[in-house]
């Protein structure tokens, strides 16, 4: 039977759309095809093209999404990654059908600025495995994990450790300098043991402040005196080690410009456990009798208006 040559044109059509919309939804749930229209919207700044790759119901885990599971957290995130100028590239994938490994290369304004007060050498970017998972054209679920085999990665994560252990000690001096004596307070443990060069222990004999109640008459003192300029830090495990300048009218009465202070602090879960005080008597424009073995500024006992703090 021969055919007319219409339908031949049609079947010819029918046959080329059915072939054109296959190949579409192959490319459209294509999970690495879809993460990277993913990096490539919210890497422009368009937040609502990023947030409507995903399903009503997607999931995020990564950054402060922990995760999050609607639309509206999720949008926040990507606003959060929008004005963090995070700029993520993607270097690779594997595909399992509607599942995909996926790794990238990326960056940020708090990853560079932490990067650098951390004087992490040669580093440029952080490195993550993603695993995406998608539905139809939609993306249901995109997690990210910091690849630590990666030496960069490993090195700023080991520097982001490291800043958690020391923020309520860097907190206390951002309060103290503030003048905020309830914020520095605060940052204690209801436990926490207090050694200091003033009412909290000294070469006076008087002994450590333990709790928060007895340790807040210093710390009211502290606020008083003058404000401390913070020079070092260092953190092995929960131990941070701050050396900190102290100008003003109890250094000028001892007859020195400045007088240096080291602070070792034990930090856990977030809140100051223990919090000593002492002179760096290895610096010599201290005054030559705190230098001495064993002597600390004055306790208590002779505490005086202009007593170094």
């Amino acid at each position: 039977m021969k055919r007319h040559p219409v339908v031949e044109t049609v079947l010819l059509l029918v046959a080329l759309l059915v072939s054109v919309a296959a190949v579409s939804a192959q490319v459209d749930s294509d999970p690495v095809g879809l993460f990277q229209q993913f990096v490539e919207a919210r890497n422009q700044g368009s937040v609502a093209r990023a947030v409507a790759l995903f399903t009503d119901d997607g999931l995020f885990q990564g950054g402060e999404c922990q995760p999050c599971v609607d639309k509206q957290a999720l949008q926040h995130e990507v606003e959060r990654r929008v004005a963090e100028h995070q700029h993520t590239i993607v270097t690779s994938g594997q595909v399992s059908e509607t599942t995909a490994s996926v790794r990238i290369e990326w960056t940020s304004d708090s990853v560079r600025d932490l990067a650098q007060q951390a004087r992490l050498e040669g580093f440029e970017r952080l490195v993550s495995l993603v695993d995406v998972e998608v539905r139809g054209d939609r993306l249901a679920s995109v997690s990210l994990r910091l690849d630590l085999t990666d030496p960069q990665t490993a090195a700023f994560r080991r520097a982001q450790q490291a800043d958690l252990v020391a923020a309520p000690v860097r907190a206390f001096f951002d309060a103290r300098s503030r003048g905020d004596a309830t914020a520095a307070l605060e940052l204690f443990a209801e436990d926490a043991v207090y050694e200091g060069v003033g009412l909290c222990g000294g070469v006076s004999g008087a002994p450590p402040c333990v709790g928060k109640s007895a340790i807040a008459p210093e710390i009211e003192r502290l606020i008083g005196g003058s404000n401390p300029t913070v020079i070092g830090t260092e953190v092995s495990s929960n131990v941070v080690t701050v050396r900190y300048e102290v100008r003003g009218a109890g250094p000028h009465a001892a007859g020195v410009e400045r007088i240096i202070n080291v602070v070792t602090a034990e930090v856990q879960g977030g809140k100051i456990t223990s919090f000593h005080v002492e002179n760096d008597t290895s610096d010599l424009r201290q005054p030559p009798s705190w230098r001495s073995a064993g002597r600390r500024p004055p306790g208590p006992r002779s505490l005086t208006p202009s007593m170094p703090r």
